[in-house]
């Protein structure tokens, strides 16, 4: 299936061409220009994105901070070594979210090897409760 997200395409130095997928009489898919409108709808749908996220990571960015790791947001630890003392909040907060982008983060950060076998059955329960339509989380 394409992806019908808008792409960015780099022309120039600060100048970026927004593009989106469409068939085109041939039945072939080609890359149109978006209006300025289209872009400034894509720029807001992103933005609203952010800030759901953040909403709903920041509890747990708390208890994170609250057990003494400093993170900035949940993003950082999918992309650094993540301390033992995390595991265990990471898998309490796993169960009760219900952002699958939030969820999706806290399973990347548990694929860490501080976080084996402690996370292996939760990780397993996770991946057979996650709802079939969205095949990125699983």
């Amino acid at each position: 299936m394409l992806d019908q997200r808008p792409v960015k395409m780099k022309m120039e130095p600060n100048n970026t061409i927004h593009f989106k997928p469409v068939k085109n009489d041939k039945g072939e898919w080609v890359s149109v220009p978006l209006s300025e409108e289209e872009v400034v709808a894509e720029e807001k749908r992103k933005q609203d994105l952010r800030e759901e996220f953040r909403g709903a990571s920041q509890p747990i960015v708390d208890d994170l901070t609250r057990a003494g790791i400093i993170v900035a947001s949940l993003q950082e630890l999918a992309h650094k070594r993540i301390p033992a003392q995390a595991v265990p909040i990471l898998l309490k907060w796993l169960p009760k979210l219900d952002n699958l982008r939030v969820k999706e983060v806290i399973v990347r950060s548990l694929t860490d090897p501080a976080a084996k076998p402690t996370a292996a059955i939760p990780l397993i329960k996770e991946f057979h409760s996650a709802p079939g339509f969205d095949t990125s989380y699983k």
